[in-house]
Order: C-alpha cells, then sequence, then structure tokens
C-alpha cells in the first residue's frame, strides 16, 4: 500500500522492477497543507517535498498592491509582521490589464489602489461573433469570452459536405462543413450497411471477404477464395441435382435460386371427376 505525498490517499501498486523504491505517489488532490506561516493552507496540487513559503509573507512583499510603490515609500504605513497583516495601499489608481476590451487594448482597472482582485469594469466592450453576425456593445459586466471569441445564436443553413446535411451549426466558420454523421446505407453486398462519415456518390463495395471456397448447389463449379462479400455462387452448365417431387429428370441446369422452375415434362392426367385420361399436360398444369 503507498501513500500520496499530502497523505489524503492511498493505492496499492503492483510489485514489480518498476515500483522497486518507491514510497509515495501524487494524487489529483489539493495539498492543503498548512504553510510556514502556519495561517494559510497550500493550494498546490499534491507534490514531493516542502510547500512553497507563504505567498503573503511580509517579507516577500515589498510594493503595494497595484505595484507602483514601495511599502517603504508609503507615508504612514504601518509595518507588517504576520501574513495576515493588512498590505498598505498607495492610493494611485490601480491600473492593472482588465480581461475585457478589444484584444491589444484591455480596458484598465480604475480603482484605487487596492488588495484582492479587481472591481468589475463600469465600461462596456464592442463585440463581434466570430461569423460577423452580431457586432455590438456590451456591458464588461456582462461579457462572458473573449471580445473576437464570442458566439451568436445563427444556425447555419449550409449544406455540408455530403450534400444531404445541413450544417446547422451555431456561429459557425467552416470553411468545409464536413459531415460527422455515418453514412449507413446498405452496401452491395445488402448484408453489410457503409461505415464511413457521410458522403457523396455511391459507398464502396463491401471490404469484407470470405475466404472460404464457393460452390454452386451441385458442387460441380468453384470459386476460390477471397470471396467478395455477397458474391453469388458460381456458374454452373450441368443439369440440376435437386430431388423433384414429380420423379421426372430435370432439364434445367444448377442455380442457386430456393425453388426450382415448373417441370415442364408431359404426362397424363385425369379430369377431376375421373371420367377420362387427358394427355400431354405438364406436371404444372391444372386441369380446369
Amino acid at each position: 500500500m503507498y501513500i500520496c505525498h499530502c497523505g489524503k490517499n492511498e493505492r496499492s501498486i503492483v510489485c514489480d522492477s518498476t515500483s522497486a523504491g518507491v514510497e509515495f505517489y501524487a494524487c489529483e488532490s489539493q495539498c492543503g497543507r498548512t504553510l510556514d506561516c502556519g495561517n494559510h493552507k497550500c493550494e498546490a496540487l499534491c507534490h514531493p517535498l516542502e510547500c512553497i513559503p507563504c505567498s503573503l509573507n511580509p517579507k516577500l512583499i515589498t510594493k503595494c498592491p497595484c505595484g507602483k510603490a514601495d511599502l517603504s515609500s508609503i507615508e504612514g504605513a504601518t509595518e507588517r509582521k504576520s501574513c495576515l497583516d493588512p498590505i498598505p495601499t498607495c492610493g494611485k489608481i490601480c491600473e492593472k490589464v482588465l480581461s475585457c476590451g478589444q484584444p491589444g487594448k484591455h480596458h484598465l482597472c480604475k480603482s484605487e489602489c487596492h488588495e484582492g482582485p479587481c472591481p468589475p469594469c463600469p465600461l462596456t466592450t464592442a463585440v463581434r461573433c466570430r461569423c460577423g453576425n452580431m457586432n455590438q456593445e456590451i456591458a464588461c459586466s456582462e461579457l462572458t469570452t473573449k471580445a473576437d471569441d464570442a458566439r451568436c445564436t445563427k444556425k447555419c443553413n449550409k449544406k455540408r459536405s455530403c450534400g444531404r446535411h445541413k450544417c446547422l451549426q451555431l456561429c459557425c466558420i467552416d470553411m468545409d462543413h464536413i459531415c460527422p454523421l455515418i453514412c449507413n446505407h446498405n452496401l452491395s453486398c445488402g448484408l453489410h450497411k457503409c461505415e464511413e462519415p457521410c458522403h457523396r456518390g455511391n459507398c464502396h463495395q463491401c471490404w469484407r471477404a470470405s475466404f472460404e471456397e464457393l460452390h454452386c448447389e451441385c458442387g460441380a463449379s468453384v470459386m476460390f477464395p477471397p470471396i467478395p462479400c455477397g458474391a453469388r455462387p458460381p456458374e454452373c452448365t450441368k443439369l440440376c441435382s435437386r430431388d423433384h417431387p414429380c420423379g421426372h429428370v430435370p432439364n434445367h441446369t444448377c442455380h442457386s435460386q430456393p425453388e426450382c422452375p415448373p417441370c415442364t415434362a408431359l404426362t397424363e392426367r385425369y379430369c377431376h371427376g375421373n371420367h377420362e385420361v387427358r394427355r400431354k399436360f405438364q406436371v404444372s398444369d391444372t386441369l380446369i
């Protein structure tokens, strides 16, 4: 049994040459160990060795939250002795780069120097969706994506590459419109369906094949493998070898159809009342 670095999880590992000397492993949980300050927890994923020092340690922070002034230059600032002490502010405009605004022209925070994340931007951003259908001003506080990566709700009505289905993708910028559906049409073999993406034109020939010999009904003719899927038995010029209920010798050739054609041999038959014999009737004929 092996324990992770942070001590929260454990698991079993197969003993082999690759696990020799292994005592710990890294799980996917947050470390959570107490930092050197004794006040905060480590927010990194489970890791070996010691945790990084507390980012709010007074020895590590020498500037105000906006980074424009040294703490030692701020008039009236109280010296920090603990990571829990507030960081003195310089009173200047923050001007940290925000995520809103046009690419390359992001808005800047207009609040005074402050701790923590910047407040919502009060400005608006010109948003144009990627397909060009939407072009409008949106309040920065409502902006959920980058200004150049917005998506509108317009459905694309262009035909896909198969020529049968419409794209119907929202805010589409595709050029080829490849159809993601499976063709699923019956192949020429009649046994399998096309597994290719939906396409134009006829489906390809079934790729499956049999490696057993294919004989005609009587076995006189043979087709050697590989046999294409759906192939019919080979043609045979010999007379049909099946048993026929009429008892006559067939005059038709070997075939793969499930039933033989009607017998054409001439015979004698009584009428329905058994009064007289009629001659030269085929076995399949009906006497009226």
